[in-house]
């Protein structure tokens, strides 16, 4: 059974049965097992456009400021001085997001990978732009997350993401055990990484909006650096 941490301040457990939105759990558990991340999957046609028509109202908070922003969903523009903008209400003001993020399917897989103890500590959302005046940034270079002792994530794209839209990078197979070299290094720039013959070739994850998948962020990954906005929504379970 799922737990909420307690600063989503519910006192109801949700787990809604809802639609088959993963037609085969146990492709996208091995896939994990093996790779550290998913294949794409469809959410919902209905999920995705009420999330989307939620994320057309709702403000956005600035990386390193307290001011929150409306941004244009169809003609989105950077309305301050940071690279991304970050929504942290999803879970309390979107039902949808909920039939998501507590979906059986979705729960299934979280229940394999991280055993039954596992619980939801994270969902938001955040619009990223590309970097004022085209300054590179280390936020968008290789790294890995260290978040608990094991944890999961979902990634969904709410707007198409191709290659300019800075589309989630993640080298497979680096979520198992860490060297010590590694320990030492949990940011690596993409030369290191396409250097190491101990590496397989980084998967690009392009797809329409509605895209998602799940991914072990304890793998090497890193979101490329956008040439045009890209939204995009994350949900955390954790033991």
């Amino acid at each position: 059974m799922i737990r909420i941490y307690p600063f989503f301040r519910e006192n109801n457990v949700y787990i809604y049965s809802g639609e088959n939105i993963i037609h085969d759990t146990n492709k996208i558990y091995s896939e994990l097992l093996e790779s550290g991340y998913s294949s794409n999957i469809k959410i919902p046609y209905q999920i995705l456009k009420d999330i989307i028509e939620y994320s057309k109202l709702s403000k956005y908070k600035g990386q390193y400021g307290e001011k929150n922003y409306l941004i244009n969903y169809e003609n989105p523009s950077n309305p301050g001085n940071d690279i991304w903008y970050g929504n942290y209400n999803l879970l309390k003001e979107c039902d949808s997001v909920k039939k998501l993020v507590f979906n059986k399917d979705v729960l299934k897989i979280c229940e394999s990978y991280l055993g039954p103890k596992f619980k939801l500590i994270s969902c938001h959302s955040w619009w990223s732009f590309p970097p004022l005046n085209n300054k590179s940034n280390h936020q968008y270079g290789y790294h890995y997350d260290i978040d608990s002792p094991k944890f999961l994530k979902i990634f969904i794209y709410l707007t198409d993401v191709d290659l300019d839209s800075g589309p989630h990078v993640i080298v497979p197979g680096t979520h198992k055990r860490k060297s010590i070299k590694e320990k030492l290094n949990r940011r690596l720039n993409d030369m290191q990484i396409e250097s190491n013959k101990n590496y397989n070739n980084p998967i690009i994850k392009i797809g329409p909006k509605g895209s998602m998948f799940f991914e072990d962020t304890f793998a090497y990954h890193k979101g490329t650096t956008p040439v045009k906005p890209r939204l995009i929504m994350q949900a955390e379970y954790s033991i």
